[in-house]
Formats: C-alpha cells, sequence, structure tokens
C-alpha cells in the first residue's frame, strides 16, 4: 500500500535538505497525539502521524550524529 503523505514527507525533505544546511535551516514536521495514543477507527491516521513522529526523530539523530559514525 503506498501512502503519499508519508512518500511526500520523505521527498519533499531529502529534496529540500540540501538548501536546508546550505541556509542553516531546521526542519519542522507536525504530528499528532493519534501517533501515541490509539482510539478506536485511528488506526491508519494513528499509524500515519506514528511515521511522521518517528522519521522526524530518526531524522534529527541522523543530522545531528558525528561523521564518523
Amino acid at each position: 500500500m503506498r501512502s503519499t503523505p508519508r512518500l511526500g514527507l520523505v521527498a519533499l525533505t531529502r529534496a529540500l535538505l540540501p538548501k536546508i544546511i546550505e541556509r542553516k535551516g531546521a526542519v519542522i514536521n507536525l504530528s499528532s497525539v493519534a501517533a501515541t495514543y490509539p482510539y478506536r477507527g485511528g488506526a491508519v491516521y494513528g499509524g500515519s502521524k506514528a511515521f511522521v513522529r518517528q522519521f522526524s526523530l530518526d531524522f534529527a539523530a541522523t543530522c545531528t550524529a558525528p561523521a564518523s559514525e
């Protein structure tokens, strides 16, 4: 199953990253409490928001890791 919001988030971040680094900018992703608090009928929405949250956390960890890693 393809998910346009998830693919869009990754593709846009990847495409803009060189300019963001060049300008010493930042990446800001918005998610939802649905990423961590399940509710009836929210599996797809919550899963999508959980992806945004985890992608953001992992992306930040990757970008702040020492170059030798």
